[in-house]
């Protein structure tokens, strides 16, 4: 399946870039055992979408104002 989408948001800069990080590290910190299990391995490197899929972040992202828009679905 391919998913084109597009990510908007306020200034990239300071305030969304702090934003973005604080939101990410509030979902390690508050569900990081439900993290590791989806991804079956307690450590590596992994990509955004494999290591957050389960996780509430982009539910957290927009409630700090970012905003997802599914643009087109293959």
């Amino acid at each position: 399946m391919q998913v084109l989408a597009e990510v908007s948001f306020g200034d990239p800069g300071y305030l969304y870039t702090s934003k973005m990080v604080i939101q990410t590290a509030l979902t390690l910190l508050h569900e990081r055992q439900q993290i590791v299990a989806a991804v079956g391995a307690t450590g590596g490197v992994f990509t955004v979408g494999a290591l957050f899929r389960h996780s509430s972040l982009v539910d957290r992202l927009q409630q700090a104002g970012v905003k997802f828009t599914v643009k087109q679905q293959q």
